[in-house]
């Protein structure tokens, strides 16, 4: 019960829903079935993990249905029919909140009841209507409208020109442009991570279109911007673009807008990978921008990766105190039920500040906590972890079989990533060395000064130095 399709969704809606959801199935109009209205107040209860032991089959099928020989059939029946309800007011919820989807259903209607007058005032109403953020989407509609116009002047014989399905071609092509755009970006920007050559039918076209047409949206010209710094990783295309993303990125929605932020990050992130440390900075204040403007929480859930990748870059900056204030108002939103990270994130990552700090046995307590079923979670859990042993002395013989395990899981879970197994190998030989009764100096470090790949390559050189 608690893995079903049912639970799974039914933890993703919010308290404000689940109040709206009660209303929903008690409406005769939707649902005259008692037992799953009952259904509903025994799961309810356990809202919103829903992972309490009474929710076992049997246990929820004994208070349905008392002094009953359990039915698994009925019970999925009921489950079923719940998961239908929730679905259906998912639906309906998303209309009421989105407006121009429900124009579009209610003019639909229109059409085929031929109330043309009536239509004709949406029409009119839609195609004047601004708003505050750029959308693709806007730019469909637009085009929908103008089209829908011309058929219903068409059909009612009402005087017209062609006017409306000139737009409709204009605002097409708008459509067609942005949308060609951004999955230029998402395309060029796979084919530069998994070294792959996809080739993107008329992109030449399309960017020289978007450079040449100075009354393009902002939409347009700031996907064109990403396009060729994507294309063209240079400082200069770099400056360009995240000039207009400030000065013009607020015009788009949040998720556009935390799209291009990342094009931006990746560009830094190649540069650092690049050993231009100063490009950790620039990241950093990419995702202070990012912070600020609440970018990286969408429907109260704060994207995972981005999180990982800001604690990473402000601990190699030692902005330490910040982390500090950014992890506790993390924490308070979360126990409020505002915001929702996975645990296994902000464990991860309070271990590597907690290592930092120089907390070593606070950072394994912290470690302790992460899900090991995330590969890259217990890769990094794995590597932080031999290091603490290492500061903490430990006995040789233990980190010895930490490392060796260590580089057993890094071959067979990161077979086709060869950097990585290449940086974890140096990484667990430079350890063997250091745990050793007299670690040589000399000889560890002529070999971090090359351009060798290391993993936890910081600490490893503190940790010489030391010596």
């Amino acid at each position: 019960m608690r893995e079903s399709k049912l639970i799974t969704l039914l933890k993703k809606i919010d308290e404000k829903e689940r109040r709206n959801f009660e209303k929903f199935i008690q409406s005769p109009y939707f649902n005259s079935n008692k037992s799953v209205s009952q259904f509903w107040k025994c799961l309810k209860k356990h809202a919103p993990n829903y992972d309490s032991p009474k929710l076992e089959r049997s246990k929820i099928y004994k208070k349905l249905f008392p002094g009953e020989v359990y039915d698994d059939n009925r019970l999925r029946q009921l489950r079923s029919l719940l998961l239908k309800l929730l679905q259906q007011f998912l639906v309906i919820e998303r209309l009421h909140m989105d407006k121009q989807e429900s124009d579009v259903i209610l003019a639909k209607v229109y059409q085929t009841k031929q109330l043309f007058p009536q239509l004709l005032k949406m029409i009119n109403t839609n195609l004047s209507s601004s708003h505050k953020e750029q959308k693709l989407e806007h730019f469909y509609q637009k085009a929908f409208w103008n089209k829908l116009k011309y058929q219903i002047e068409k059909e009612s014989k009402l005087i017209g020109d062609a006017t409306a399905i000139k737009k409709t071609d204009e605002t097409l092509d708008l459509y067609y442009i942005g949308e060609k755009l951004k999955h230029a970006c998402e395309l060029v920007s796979w084919n530069n991570i998994m070294k792959t050559s996809y080739t993107i039918f008329l992109e030449e076209v399309i960017i020289e279109k978007s450079q040449n047409t100075l009354d393009l949206p902002v939409f347009h010209q700031l996907y064109a911007a990403a396009l060729i710094m994507i294309r063209k990783p240079t400082n200069d295309n770099f400056s360009s673009f995240k000039k207009l993303y400030y000065t013009m990125g607020f015009q788009l929605e949040k998720y556009d807008r935390v799209v291009l932020l990342t094009y931006l990050l990746n560009f830094t992130f190649l540069k650092i990978q690049q050993h231009k440390e100063e490009y950790i900075r620039e990241a950093f204040n990419l995702y202070s921008f990012g912070i600020d403007n609440e970018l990286f929480i969408l429907n109260n859930v704060f994207f995972a990766d981005h999180f990982t990748n800001l604690i990473s870059i402000a601990s190699a900056l030692r902005e330490l105190k910040w982390i500090d204030d950014f992890l506790k108002g993390l924490d308070k939103q979360i126990q409020l039920g505002r915001l929702q990270l996975n645990p296994s994130y902000l464990n991860l990552s309070k271990g590597r500040v907690a290592f930092e700090k120089g907390d070593y046995q606070l950072s394994l307590e912290h470690l302790e906590e992460v899900n090991l079923k995330n590969q890259l979670h217990s890769f990094a859990n794995r590597y932080i972890s031999i290091a603490c042993y290492v500061e903490l002395q430990y006995p040789m013989p233990f980190i010895e079989a930490k490392c060796e395990s260590f580089v057993v899981f890094v071959n067979r879970r990161f077979f086709n990533k060869l950097e990585m197994i290449e940086g974890s190998k140096n990484f667990v030989r430079v350890v063997k060395e250091l745990i050793k009764e007299v670690p040589c100096k000399e000889k560890l470090l002529p070999l971090l000064k090359t351009n060798v790949k290391f993993i936890f390559k910081k600490w490893l050189v503190k940790r010489v130095d030391d010596l």
